[in-house]
């Protein structure tokens, strides 16, 4: 109101202090009000002197006035009230919240109303419950859960940006999280892993943009690696240092391998290619295997 900003930090020492000051005196705890403060600004006040001057025309009213206040008429005083809630509202602020999401202006509404019903206290500790789910909300619907596999999915519209998509081989399979993985997305990034039907043989968890996780995001990061633990390697990529932190004291990065994790996305492709060819060569020579023992009991049968 007044174009400056004042030290938040310090008017709850001073208040605090006056309040168990006051307890002293006989006195109880009190918190600071808008009204009077807007009151002094509309009358041309413009230092914190104007708060000491009011609370010693409170002190001269309380011990030597009241017979004179009691006897202005409460019309009177409510049109005064009138005028400085009046003073205090900034109609132009309110019609700019109503342009905005129906979400905000309707924690606003509720906060009015419980203020007229009850009081300032109960309406901002009700309205800071709405206004926190509302933004987790908001969070969860911001945080993008796409995959890209190869070549073959490339028409599916699930795409994210790979240095070169031509340089992911068949077989692999990329989960990139865009946003913070926490309670609020975790059942979407449980169904999106669900609703992949066949197991690739390598998985890349490409992490570079998710900001954070809690323990909800860390138990479904735990289930999909217990489910993938059989017939398909897991691989993190570009993992963030505070999001790396996190994972190595809960064990994930134990559970995966610290050889299985790897600073860029570019690392984590090329470890996948030799997963590939490993897998590739062993098969090979199971087949080799098997093929040389069928052989051999055809000669044995032969020979019998």
């Amino acid at each position: 109101m007044t174009g400056d900003r004042h030290n938040s930090n310090m008017e709850l020492i001073s208040q605090g202090i006056g309040n168990v000051a006051s307890v002293f005196f006989g006195g109880f705890s009190a918190t600071g009000a808008i009204a009077r403060t807007a009151t002094n600004i509309r009358a041309g006040a413009m230092s914190s002197i104007s708060a000491i001057v009011h609370s010693l025309f409170l002190v001269a009213v309380v011990m030597w006035l009241l017979p004179l206040i009691e006897l202005i008429p409460l019309a009177a005083l409510a049109s005064v009230l009138v005028i400085v809630a009046y003073d205090i509202s900034d109609l132009r602020t309110v019609r700019h919240i109503f342009q905005g999401p129906k979400s905000d202006w309707s924690v606003m509404l509720l906060t009015f109303a419980l203020t007229v019903v009850f009081d300032l206290t109960v309406a901002v500790y009700t309205g800071v419950i709405p206004a926190s789910l509302l933004f987790m909300r908001r969070m969860g619907e911001l945080t993008g859960l796409h995959t890209c596999v190869s070549r073959e999915d490339e028409a599916s519209g699930h795409e994210i940006p790979v240095p070169d998509k031509n340089n992911v081989p068949d077989g692999v399979e990329i989960f990139a999280i865009n946003g913070p993985l926490f309670f609020g997305v975790a059942d979407r990034f449980q169904s999106t892993l669900n609703a992949m039907e066949t197991p690739p043989k390598v998985f890349i968890m490409y992490l570079h943009n998710m900001s954070a996780i809690d323990m909800t995001g860390i138990h479904a990061l735990e289930e999909f690696l217990e489910r993938r633990r059989k017939g398909c390697r897991v691989l993190f990529a570009a993992v963030r240092k505070p999001v790396h932190r996190t994972l190595q004291r809960v064990g994930i990065l134990r559970t995966v391998g610290e050889e299985n994790v790897f600073p860029s996305l570019d690392e984590a492709l090329l470890r996948a290619e030799e997963i590939l060819e490993d897998t590739i060569m062993a098969r090979g020579k199971s087949f080799a295997t098997a093929e040389f023992e069928i052989l051999k009991l055809s000669r044995e049968r032969s020979k019998n």
